[in-house]
């Protein structure tokens, strides 16, 4: 399978998230250039059209059906249940994506790719850190 292109997927919030987002899927779009196994991309989702000038940004690899990339924000923003625009941070680690390539067999054996995401932050309150893990599920297609 070759990943340059335009696909089209979702995210659902998992454990970690208010239980009023936990299991609620939002729609994203990548534009992929993959080359030997390596591609990078941006990402079109509810995140970046919450702040004008926002983009995010996708760097991984794919090899034997597996992948794994990192997504990556100019502006990191929390949104609350109502997607309000709740908080911003300057930086973040990004949101660090797993997955493999999937078979519908139902739909003439079409291929989709299917994983898990997890976003790891650490804030500062005095002298003390804490760290905070997000996870959830996502998928996408290829858009031909």
């Amino acid at each position: 399978m070759n990943l340059t292109g335009h696909w089209r997927g979702t995210y659902t919030y998992g454990t970690g998230y208010p239980r009023s987002l936990c299991g609620k899927s939002e729609p994203f779009e990548l534009d992929i250039e993959e080359e030997n196994g390596i591609f990078t991309g941006t990402c079109m989702d509810e995140l970046v059209n919450a702040k004008q000038g926002n983009a995010a940004f996708i760097k991984g690899f794919f090899k034997s059906g597996r992948i794994q990339f990192k997504k990556t924000y100019k502006y990191h923003l929390l949104l609350n249940e109502a997607n309000e625009l709740t908080q911003e941070f300057g930086e973040t680690n990004g949101v660090d994506y797993t997955g493999r390539v999937r078979r519908k067999y139902f739909f003439f054996g079409e291929e989709y790719i299917a994983g898990h995401w997890s976003i790891t932050s650490n804030h500062t309150e005095g002298h003390e850190t804490y760290t905070h893990l997000c996870k959830g599920t996502w998928r996408m297609w290829k858009v031909h």
